[in-house]
């Protein structure tokens, strides 16, 4: 008896499928990546766009205050100046005067005096004193600030990002 020889069997149909199908997702799937590592770098692109605009802003504020500060201090005070008088000093009296004379006596006499007298004296004053101060002071002040943001340490942060992204993205 000859026994029948078999060949060999060839893949089923399904198999073929299976590898063709996961053929089909293993192109999409690269050109999956491809497409998500374009976008990236576009990303990285704008990003470092982005930053470098930013590096070349200015970063504006108004800072508000409005409270009241107590203050409590001692001023000294030392001041020393010269003081001018000028003026005239008017006299308008009588003076009663009594001489005894020696044949006649004790005379009596009202003797008017009627002058002025020119006064002209620079006096110099010194103060010297500490004056104490204790006060609430309100302040109300609206305080503009403006910040270069390349004139920071923040720049060589932003520059540093900068450089990595574009390498990235390939520029």
């Amino acid at each position: 008896m000859q026994t029948p020889v078999r060949s060999k069997p060839s893949a089923p149909a399904a198999l073929w499928a299976l590898a063709l199908v996961s053929l089909l997702f293993n192109v999409a799937l690269v050109a999956l990546v491809v497409v998500a590592v374009i976008s990236a770098r576009q990303f990285a692109a704008d990003t470092a766009d982005a930053l470098v605009a930013l590096g070349n802003q200015d970063i504006n504020y108004t800072f508000r205050l409005n409270q009241t500060v107590p203050v409590s201090a001692e001023v000294p005070f030392a001041q020393s100046f010269v003081v001018p008088i000028r003026q005239s000093i008017d006299i308008n009296t009588v003076v009663a005067i009594s001489r005894e004379l020696p044949v006649i006596g004790v005379i009596d006499l009202d003797v008017p005096i009627q002058t002025s007298i020119p006064v002209s004296l620079s006096v110099p004053v010194a103060i010297s004193q500490t004056f104490p101060v204790n006060a609430d002071v309100p302040l109300n002040l609206e305080i503009p600030i403006s910040i270069r943001v390349n004139e920071t340490p923040l720049k060589a942060t932003i520059d540093s990002a900068v450089r990595s992204l574009n390498m990235f993205a390939g520029r």
